[in-house]
């Protein structure tokens, strides 16, 4: 499974993460050790044409916390594969 489809499978809930949460949350339950930075920019990828069009909104806290949340659902590759595989 590519990063973009397991940012996009942890974005999913509709929650807003921190991109520390998002890295952590990516190597507990994927495996996939990736730095932060990377994290963020499969974020914003998902907001181009070919990862999507995604409503991904950010924002920074006062800490220079970047937070980032998917504002509507839609089918995730995970789901995707879940669903064909069924």
């Amino acid at each position: 499974m590519t990063l973009i489809n397991i940012v996009l499978d942890l974005l999913s809930d509709l929650s807003e993460h921190s991109v520390y949460d998002l890295h952590k949350e990516a190597c507990i339950r994927y495996g996939k050790h990736v730095s932060e930075s990377n994290i963020g920019a499969r974020c914003r990828d998902l907001r181009k044409v070919q990862y999507g069009q995604h409503d991904i909104k950010s924002r920074v806290d006062r800490n220079g916390v970047c937070y980032y949340r998917l504002k509507s659902k839609s089918i995730t590759a995970v789901e995707a594969e879940r669903i064909l595989n069924a």
